[in-house]
């Protein structure tokens, strides 16, 4: 009997990877395979099909070389294979087209022109070029991302689908109420401490709020390559910053906490100067959560989610902020929710409205009808 099969680099956090999870619970699949075996998610029983190597670069290239000979002892030509992420992808695409000739589903999760920043970028683009077309069916989470594929990489249109991420409304409802420790109002913002989220953005504008905010703090959660920068820009601003939530330091650098969601639910904005996003999970919870939104209008993602239609919903869509006039634009714009109680509240109850687009149940069955 044909199976339906995953495939991912791992099940070690992210996007993706909850992506996965939703799609194995609601039994959309009969199996998943991995190539490390990082796993955050008990409730997927996942299979490895790589051995760990001590060196890193060793294993990704292994996984480059070998990973379709691994994948073909786990797959007939009559089952399907989804899988997540490039790596897994050219896998997929390469046991396809060589060795089983199944039906390969790829994953695309953000812009291609993420791998610009990269010296060795471009032969990630080449394999997409190359790889790419003989894929059966090809998903993306954002119409930006299809838009791209097609135009840059002349992809046919009839085979790419759109289908969102999923957020579950239910668990983040479960989180939301439980106690934070933070007693004053807070902005926050959420991600890897990384060039690409651009977080030194939020502090900059968060500096110019604070002069006629007192008590507001500003919150970053994640851990990343920028800690450093970031607490030197804090200096630079004159902002005092703690690692630890119960600080009077108008910066909190915690790293990761056990419940981001009851931060993100009593947080007056989420603040997203990202320079480039796939379609922002972090954006789709807090919305999710009734918290309203400021953003980067980069590609790719937060203008279909906040702006789907040329008018803001549930938050703000700005131009990515690099200049001092940026963020002053930035700061006004918060600023102007945080005088106004009911703009906030309205914004709030946009965010709520605007979510259920995103609502697990619905993206479950868009993959349905794809897989089925």
């Amino acid at each position: 009997m044909p199976k339906k099969i995953i495939l991912i680099n791992s099940l070690g956090g992210g996007g993706a990877e909850k992506q996965v999870s939703y799609l194995f619970e609601s039994g959309q699949v009969d199996e998943v395979l991995t190539l490390t075996n990082e796993n955050i998610f008990p409730q997927v029983k996942s299979r490895v099909i790589f051995k760990k190597r001590k060196n890193r670069l060793l294993e990704i290239i292994s996984h480059f070389i070998l990973g379709p000979f691994q994948l073909i002892k786990n797959v007939k030509s009559e089952d399907s294979v989804l899988s997540f992420l490039e790596v897994s992808n050219f896998i997929n695409l390469v046991a396809k087209k060589f060795l089983v000739g199944h039906k390969a589903i790829i994953s695309i999760r953000i812009s291609p022109s993420f791998y610009n920043q990269y010296k060795l970028g471009f032969l990630y683009k080449i394999l997409i070029n190359y790889l790419y077309p003989f894929a059966d069916k090809i998903i993306v989470n954002s119409f930006d991302n299809a838009k791209e594929l097609i135009e840059d990489f002349g992809l046919e249109k009839e085979k790419i689908f759109v289908v969102p991420n999923a957020v579950d409304k239910v668990f983040l409802d479960s989180k939301k109420g439980e106690p934070v420790e933070i007693s004053s109002d807070f902005l926050i913002s959420v991600g890897r401490l990384s060039p690409q989220k651009n977080m030194v953005a939020s502090l900059k504008v968060f500096a110019l709020l604070k002069k006629r905010n007192i008590g507001l703090k500003l919150l970053l959660l994640g851990k990343g390559p920028d800690l450093n920068k970031l607490k030197d820009q804090c200096r630079e601003l004159n902002l005092e910053y703690s690692a630890e939530l119960t600080s009077s330091a108008d910066v909190l650098l915690p790293g990761y906490v056990d419940n981001p969601y009851a931060y993100m639910a009593k947080a007056r904005l989420l603040i997203l100067p990202s320079l480039f996003e796939g379609l922002p999970n972090v954006i789709l919870e807090s919305i999710t959560l009734g918290t309203p939104v400021i953003a980067a209008d980069c590609p790719t993602g937060p203008r279909e989610i906040i702006c789907p239609e040329g008018i803001d919903i549930g938050g703000r869509l700005l131009s990515i902020p690099y200049s001092k006039t940026d963020y002053f634009i930035w700061a006004k714009a918060v600023q102007e929710i945080l005088d106004d109680s009911q703009k906030e509240k309205l914004l709030g109850v946009e965010a709520l409205a605007r979510s259920e687009f995103y609502s697990k149940e619905r993206i479950i069955s868009l993959w349905e009808k794809i897989l089925n």
